[in-house]
């Protein structure tokens, strides 16, 4: 499976993608901390789970340990499902950060952009 900013690529199952889109369901997965690692309190929420390689927290759920990025589950819980064909981006440009208010959705094309103005800097 590949990871990539705000898309879970790969075989994935549409329920579990529909229920992600319920932000009661990701809101009811939010109240049992117990699998919830914590997170430092910065200008960013950090997230203190698993990291995959592009830097991006990841988690799994279900029985079938379908992984779901953290961003992406924060973002449901709190600000919404994430429109059609855009991605979050992260304005505070840190992958691990988990704070919605940093989190933005916008198209792959503007996403992309962004990324390459940052680097320019």
């Amino acid at each position: 499976m590949v990871m990539r900013e705000g898309v879970i690529w790969g075989r994935v199952t549409q329920g579990l993608l529909d229920a992600l889109n319920r932000p009661s369901f990701a809101r009811a997965l939010l109240k049992d901390s117990t699998w919830l690692p914590p997170w430092t309190q910065f200008p960013c929420k950090l997230w203190k789970g698993r990291i995959n390689r592009n830097g991006y927290g990841y988690l799994q759920v279900g029985t079938s340990r379908q992984k779901v990025m953290a961003h992406v589950l924060m973002y449901h819980a709190e600000g919404g499902p994430v429109p059609r064909k855009n991605v979050l981006a992260h304005l505070c440009r840190n992958r691990a950060c988990i704070e919605v208010r940093h989190l933005e959705p916008v198209s792959v094309a503007e996403n992309t952009r962004r990324g390459y103005a940052a680097r320019k800097r």
